[in-house]
Parts: structure tokens; sequence; C-alpha cells
């Protein structure tokens, strides 16, 4: 039976505080041969569906999914698999340790460090991610699939906010303003990719009355 919020699940925090929630493979390539690149996916909130326990002790206990894993280009020295269990933006991370935006960030940042080319890739709540953290680290590329720009469309309504509570509980906090809205997070973003990313925005923006 599905939940109306699927916090309630009986197997998510213990998997949130007993697993890792990253993978990652390497593989070595001849230095100075290929350039070494190293692709960071983020996992949607279809990582599990529908918020049931039986699909949960499926999809995720048992089975141990990561979305993207069989669509990883040829040319990567590292592949970085990502997921959000709680489904809330990756704003509690994704485990006990890494257990903020903040600290992902910083976590991400030493996994990415040294390589030639760093890409990150996500749809929706993972292009979400991957944008953000994509212009903090100031990669080299973000593809972003149907990614969310505006986190506070997701708390309008009683049953958005019921569902979305860890949403709710930072949304009028000063330390976490900046990932409610995507331009905003963007300004403050110094690098190349920043400029690059808010020019896109505008183009997008500019297409809607």
């Amino acid at each position: 039976m599905a939940l109306k919020n699927h916090l309630e699940l009986k197997e998510l925090e213990n998997i949130y505080c007993s697993r890792d929630n990253y993978k990652i493979v390497d593989i070595e390539i001849p230095k100075g041969v290929y350039t070494e690149k190293c692709y960071v996916f983020f996992s949607s909130h279809s990582i599990y569906y529908p918020n049931s326990d039986e699909i949960f002790e499926e999809v995720i206990v048992r089975n141990d999914r990561f979305e993207w894993v069989n669509c990883v280009p040829l040319d990567y020295s590292r592949a970085i698999f990502l997921r959000d269990l709680k489904k809330q933006w990756y704003f509690t991370g994704i485990n006990s340790n890494i257990n903020s935006f903040e600290r992902l960030k910083l976590w991400l940042s030493e996994q990415v460090n040294g390589y030639d080319e760093v890409i990150f890739v996500g749809s929706s709540a993972g292009g979400y991610a991957s944008t953000l953290l994509g212009a903090a680290l100031g990669v080299d590329r973000v593809f972003n699939f149907a990614g969310q720009f505006f986190l506070r469309d997701f708390i309008k309504s009683a049953l958005d906010r019921e569902l979305n509570p860890i949403l709710v509980k930072y949304s009028e906090s000063e330390s976490h303003k900046h990932l409610y809205d995507i331009s905003y997070y963007l300004k403050l973003c110094s690098s190349n990719f920043g400029k690059f990313v808010r020019f896109v925005m505008r183009k997008i923006i500019s297409k809607f009355p």
C-alpha cells in the first residue's frame, strides 16, 4: 500500500543511516594518453515509486538501485552515482554522515578533484542538484534534464507541505534561502559556468509571458 508521506517508510531511516547511498566506479586509463573524465550522476525522486514499503524493499533494500548506471559514456575514468532516499532535493544529503547540502558539496569536491573534466548529470530533482552543485564547484559541464529551478513551488499547497516537510522546515532559514531559487544561487557563482547557466536561464524565461 502506498503511503501518503514516503518519510514514513519503515526501512527508510535505516538505509539512510546504514548505507553510503553512493557508488563509485573507477577505471584505469593510461595517464597522458586520454582525458581523465569524472561523471557524477544524481538520481531523481523516481529512484523508487510508488512510495510503499514493498517497493522500497524491492528496489532499494534488495536491489540497491541507482539511476543512470546503464547510461555512462564509455570515455569515463570515474563515475559517481548518488541518491537522495528522502526525496527532499538533497537537502539532507545522502546518508547520516553526508547529511546536508553543504557536506555533500564538500565531499563531492574531494571526489572530483584532479580530473581533467568533470560532468554532472541529473533529471528532475537530480537535475536541480546537479546544476546547483555544478555551479558551486565550477565543474566543466552539467546536463540537467527537466530539473527544478524554484523549490517554493513545491510548498505552496497543504498537500505539498505535508509531502515535503524538510523543504518546509528550512523555507524561512537565511542559511538555506539560496537553495530555493536557483537564479539567486547562481548569482553567487563567479565562475564562467555560473554565467553560462544564468544566460541559458534568461533565454528560457524570456520564452514565457
